[in-house]
């Protein structure tokens, strides 16, 4: 009886301390809001890992980068066949997704965006014109153009998801998540953008 004691002991033991236990978190709401803000505490996450795996059911997804330079960045912006060079000086943006995940398949199922991108009088100048010229209606917030929109169609392996997951194994990379690995934070040495994950 004493042995059957010891293996129940252990066979518990092994099952609560397993790497990803089905145990549910029991944290507090999630963030999805489009306001920059991280989607969940990082005291949430503790343990280091490269591996971001993503069981199978509902997750949410979100990015957030917050980013400036001393020296203007040149872009391009196309409408049609027409494109306009122009610089920007900073850059804020955030991307939240829901996804589905089946049998490793990260399906994204809604996706809102929002950026804020900074520049100078001139460069906004020409920006607005270029729009107005081709019918587009931007919205300003003194020098800071900002965007936001939002898609609803299904796309597998998003760009951003996909960035996010091979980031936690790159050596220039760092990630962390929770016990029962429904939780994760991947951050890049080389910039200031946050990537989460937490399942519903």
């Amino acid at each position: 009886m004493r042995r059957f004691y010891k293996i129940s002991f252990l066979f518990i033991v092994t099952i609560l301390f397993s790497n990803c236990s089905k145990m549910t978190d029991g944290f507090s709401d999630l963030d999805t809001s489009l306001d920059y803000t991280p989607l969940f505490s990082e005291d949430d996450v503790s343990i280091s890992t490269t591996a971001v795996d993503l069981s199978d059911g509902d997750w949410i997804f979100k990015q957030v980068y917050e980013g400036s330079t001393h020296s203007p960045i040149e872009t391009t912006y196309t409408l049609g066949t027409d494109t306009l060079n122009y610089s920007f000086v900073s850059l804020k943006s955030v991307n939240v997704q829901e996804l589905t995940v089946t049998k490793g398949f990260k399906i994204t199922t809604s996706c809102n965006n929002r950026y804020e991108k900074g520049m100078d009088e001139n460069n906004k100048r020409k920006y607005d014109d270029f729009a107005k010229a081709h019918g587009e209606s931007l919205v300003w917030d003194g020098t800071t153009l900002i965007q936001e929109y939002s898609y609803s169609r299904a796309t597998i392996d998003d760009y951003n998801v996909t960035t996010a997951i091979n980031l936690a194994k790159a050596s220039y990379g760092s990630a962390k998540r929770n016990g029962s690995c429904t939780r994760y934070i991947i951050k890049s040495e080389f910039g200031n953008e946050i990537y989460y994950f937490a399942k519903k």
